[in-house]
């Protein structure tokens, strides 16, 4: 069976930027590619089987997910068998401290 397809939303892209742009600011260069790493990283567990996530909702014949990439990193997603959509990264305030 092929790996499905991973699509990121619009939001997803823009909070990664986001988050990412900070920590350059704060953390450096070293840590932004370490956390842009480890994102894409479980991206590409949830991509290999993607009940790994804990069930949010479901609405209608989607069934929402999201994974803990991190204790303040939430993935948020929903499959198809051959489609995995990363609708949000969803990032708790205390990450924000240096």
């Amino acid at each position: 069976m092929a790996q499905p397809i991973v699509t990121w939303s619009n939001r997803a892209i823009r909070r990664l930027d986001e988050k990412s742009l900070w920590y350059l600011a704060n953390c450096g260069e070293a840590f932004v590619r370490s956390f842009v790493q480890n994102v894409k990283e479980s991206v590409d567990m949830i991509a290999h089987m993607p009940s790994v996530g804990i069930k949010h909702k479901v609405v209608g014949e989607r069934q929402y997910r999201r994974y803990i990439n991190h204790p303040r990193c939430f993935i948020y997603y929903w499959h198809t068998a051959t489609h995995v959509h990363i609708i949000d990264l969803v990032f708790t305030r205390q990450q924000d401290r240096p």
